[in-house]
């Protein structure tokens, strides 16, 4: 922790919050985006869904226009609650 204290201080001191939130921003629009094209091409799966973290606008639109996206469904709430969805859309694929 206070490697990153050091560091944050060192370089970001004189910085104005927005220019280090856009760039946070960007940094993680470029980490999704390249995570979600590598998953796709290793499981040929297109039709993403997620949370937490995918509750970005931002990030949402960037990957929704992905071409090898070919829908993108977020699940409404970043909490744990949410797990039940998943356990509940299994359980009907299993099913059916």
């Amino acid at each position: 922790m206070q490697l990153i204290r050091h560091y944050l201080k060192e370089h970001l001191a004189y910085q104005c919050f927005d220019n280090i939130a856009c760039a946070l921003q960007e940094y993680t629009e470029a980490i999704a985006t390249d995570w979600i094209k590598r998953w796709i091409k290793k499981t040929g799966i297109n039709n993403i869904g997620g949370g937490g973290v995918f509750m970005n606008v931002k990030m949402n639109q960037k990957i929704a226009e992905l071409a090898e996206v070919e829908s993108l469904t977020i699940v409404p709430s970043a909490g744990d609650e949410s797990t039940v969805l998943g356990g509940c859309y299994y359980g009907y694929a299993k099913i059916l």
